[in-house]
């Protein structure tokens, strides 16, 4: 009997592996879905969140590593939705050597070699009043105070993340297909930027509108 394809997830900033939820159902019959949480995150909730994007994805490459040994699984797809996308990206040029990755999919988000906003010079109060007023956050967590003081440490631990992806160390391309998706709404990933993942890979990549 062929073993079922492992998918990876990987939760977008502030996301735990609940977000994936209703995807691992909904594919339960042709794959093993596995959703990561990052420490301080989900079921790791508690433990000492990662400050840069290296040392995270050192830690979900750790994960992966250990899980398709236990599994004796060949190869596996990554999935990742926004900061997820570029964890994602970042754990596949560490450990594409060691296991097989047969595609990135990788949603809405901009490659890891684009500017961004600096995050980290905002205080944490003003860091979440400014993605609550983009739209990022609900009213109920908002407006909930012990739910703000989880969920506006983990997004401000996150937001910390994203700004140490160093621009100008992003050249090394990975060896997997890519599969990139985005909101035709999203003012940020619009299509001029998407088809930049194109040079991110000396494979093919495929870039879907949604």
């Amino acid at each position: 009997m062929e073993t079922k394809r492992r998918i990876y997830c990987f939760p977008y900033a502030g996301g735990s592996s609940l977000v994936f939820r209703d995807i691992a159902k909904r594919l339960s019959s042709i794959a093993d879905v596995v959703v990561l949480d990052y420490p301080g995150h989900g079921i790791r909730f508690g433990e000492k969140f990662v400050d840069n994007m290296e040392e995270l994805a050192k830690e979900t490459a750790r994960q992966i590593f250990i899980d398709m040994q236990q599994n004796a699984c060949p190869k596996c797809i990554f999935l990742g939705h926004s900061m997820g996308a570029l964890v994602a990206y970042e754990t596949a040029k560490m450990i594409e050597d060691v296991i097989m990755i047969d595609k990135l999919i990788l949603c809405g988000s901009l490659p890891p070699d684009m500017e961004r906003e600096d995050y980290s010079s905002y205080d944490r109060d003003a860091a979440f009043d400014k993605f609550f007023m983009m739209g990022w956050i609900p009213d109920e967590v908002r407006d909930e105070p012990e739910l703000y003081d989880i969920f506006s440490e983990i997004i401000y631990s996150d937001i910390k993340v994203l700004s140490t992806i160093d621009v100008e160390k992003e050249n090394n391309l990975v060896h997997i297909p890519l599969s990139i998706y985005y909101g035709e709404d999203d003012s940020d990933c619009d299509r001029l930027n998407m088809k930049r993942w194109m040079k991110k890979t000396n494979k093919k990549c495929n870039i879907h509108s949604m």
